[in-house]
Formats: C-alpha cells, structure tokens, sequence
C-alpha cells in the first residue's frame, strides 16, 4: 500500500465517525431527550426530596442574602449572595440529613404552607426564610413571615439552622462528624440502600 491508499483509508475512516456522530445526535439523541416516559422518571427523581431556601429583608440592600439548594441524594449548593457566581457545593452531614428528613415528613406540611398576616422581621429589616420543599413530588412553600411554619418551631429552627452550617460546617464538624467505624458502616449502607 502506498501513501495515496493509506490516506483514503484514514480520511475515510475519519469522514464516517464524524456522520455517524452526526447521525446519532440528530436522530438517537432527540428521541431520548424527547422521551416522555424518562423525562417523567428524572422528574419523579429529582421532585421526590428537595429543599430550597432563601433568605430576605434587609439583606436585601447590599446584595447579600444567601440561598441553597439540597437534592435528595445530600448534596447541596450554597450561593453566601446574590452576586456570586460559583456557589460552594458539597454533601450534608448524613446525621443532619436525616434530621431534616425525618422533621419534614412528620410535619403536616398541608397545614404549615397556609398562609398567614402578622408581624415579620423583614418589615424592619430583619431577615426572613422562604423555603421550597419537595417532598415526594409535592411541592411545599413554607415561609416564616407568610406562612403557618412558626407553629412547628422543631421544624423552622432545623430549617433555619441550614442557613448557619452551610455559611460554615467546619464549625458543626464535631457535632455532625461520624463517630468510628461503626457510623461509617450505618452511614455506607443507609446511602447505598435506601433511596
């Protein structure tokens, strides 16, 4: 074989990888994404545990206020304000997370979204929470100067508290830490068969 043949074997080669690409991702690739049926299974995964909170009022003024967001799976992204554009990301602590967790599915989250008139900090520049929550594909609002979640304190101080450990865990490190090898195993085997 020469170099003229050695040539049109490669560039031929090289011309039906690239039509291939282009044919899976002009006719395999869309049919998946337009997929109903996946597109309802990452929906129903991604809505059966979620959390999002704000924060508002005075924090306002100076662009500060900070929010996160915790998938079901513990991680979390954390935004310190509105301005900064790389959030810091991570996974909560497994015994932090099962307290949130366990608070929220026993609280009657129906009752505590009403809404409700009265005194809120933010009115004089205090600071105010809104969170989201998504529970088994049900989407909560709850809010602390809106709506009925002051009377569960247990479960507003636990969600305000995630304001204070994502602003900075390592001073919850020995609080959340786990203790040898017997929570590491626990902690293995809840993520790894649990949903």
């Amino acid at each position: 074989m020469n170099k003229m043949d050695w040539f049109l074997l490669i560039s031929s080669l090289v011309v039906g990888i690239l039509l291939g690409m282009l044919y899976f991702y002009t006719t395999f690739e869309a049919e998946y994404v337009q997929n109903k049926d996946l597109g309802e299974l990452n929906y129903q995964q991604e809505t059966r545990f979620r959390v999002i909170g704000d924060e508002y009022g005075g924090c306002l003024r100076g662009q500060n206020c900070a929010s996160f967001e915790i998938a079901s799976d513990r991680s979390f992204q954390y935004f310190r304000d509105g301005t900064t554009s790389a959030p810091q990301t991570g996974r909560i602590p497994s015994k932090l997370w099962n307290e949130l967790k366990t608070e929220l599915e026993a609280a009657n989250l129906v009752q505590l979204e009403k809404r409700r008139d009265g005194y809120c900090t933010s009115y004089v520049d205090g600071i105010d929470f809104h969170f989201t929550v998504s529970l088994d594909s049900t989407i909560h609002n709850l809010d602390t100067c809106e709506t009925w979640l002051k009377n569960d304190p247990v479960l507003e101080n636990t969600l305000t508290f995630l304001f204070d450990y994502l602003q900075n865990p390592e001073s919850y490190k020995e609080q959340y830490e786990l203790n040898g090898v017997t929570d590491w195993l626990l902690e293995t085997v809840k993520t790894r068969v649990t949903p």
